[in-house]
């Protein structure tokens, strides 16, 4: 892969606050893009989020408990 994760994200975000419906111009994001790039975005994040549980083994020493917070993740999008 050539672009981080989280360079990604920063990309789209990007994307979005400079989008416009204008057809002629350098970045055209309609009604319907907008949500699509936001959940892509949410996604991101929370495929992030579960990367760090599941990698972190400092604080987490129960399957069960990663497994809880993973499921807390996917079901709420709690990625704090």
């Amino acid at each position: 892969m050539g672009m981080s994760i989280e360079d990604c994200i920063s990309k789209l975000i990007e994307i979005l606050e400079e989008a416009t419906e204008d057809e002629n111009a350098v970045c055209y994001v309609t009604d319907i893009d907008e949500p699509t790039l936001k959940m892509a975005i949410d996604t991101m994040r929370k495929y992030q989020k579960i990367q760090e549980i599941i990698n972190n083994t400092d604080y987490i020493q129960e399957d069960v408990i990663r497994y809880k917070m993973i499921c807390e993740v996917v079901k709420d999008g709690k990625i704090d």
